[in-house]
């Protein structure tokens, strides 16, 4: 639905994903924390986008739920 395709995965057991779109890059990777006596498994998720607000508006177009828009913020 997004319409982002596949660039990459890396990493054994896979960690890092590379999505992309044109120019829109998405970077999710997953991370493990060590600073406590249970490991806390989390994903970190790096944007790369040129027009964020024209991407938001197109997959809105596509009906998709979006939790929360972007926003400008100091």
């Amino acid at each position: 639905m997004l319409g982002f395709k596949t660039g990459g995965i890396f990493g054994e057991p896979a960690c890092l994903a590379l999505l992309v779109r044109n120019t829109n890059s998405i970077f999710p990777e997953q991370v493990e924390s060590g600073r406590s006596v249970m490991k806390i498994h989390a994903w970190v998720v790096y944007l790369y986008l040129n027009d964020v607000d024209a991407l938001t508006e197109e997959q809105k177009s596509r009906a998709l739920e979006i939790a929360r828009c972007p926003e400008d913020a100091p």
